[in-house]
């Protein structure tokens, strides 16, 4: 079960790259061979037929809360790759869902 919960949370990070590679290649119509875009979107190919197969063997109510990681991530990656401004009050909702995540794998 490890194994697919650790698969789903690399589903997470390649949702979260795909997300900062599109905002740092947006589509320009007048340029359609945008690698950094096909990576983004074959990123998201990658993740989500990892995710299904996940499915296979990890109960829904385990392996979707697992996405919300890539809120945090996203946040996390903004930052340090696109130069965003992130305030406090991000960073704190950020550890809320970490937090409840956690939480929701108390046993």
């Amino acid at each position: 079960m490890i194994l697919w919960i650790l698969l789903v949370m690399v589903c997470a990070c390649l949702g979260s790259v795909a997300q900062v590679l599109m905002k740092r290649f947006p589509i320009d119509l007048s340029n359609l061979w945008n690698i950094g875009l096909y990576t983004a979107v074959g990123l998201y190919g990658v993740a989500l037929v990892a995710y299904l197969f996940a499915l296979r063997h990890l109960p829904v109510n385990v392996a979707y809360p697992l996405i919300a990681l890539s809120y945090p991530l996203v946040l996390i990656l903004s930052y340090l790759f696109l130069n965003e401004k992130v305030l406090w009050f991000n960073w704190l909702g950020a550890i809320v869902i970490i937090g409840g995540i956690y939480l929701m794998f108390l046993k």
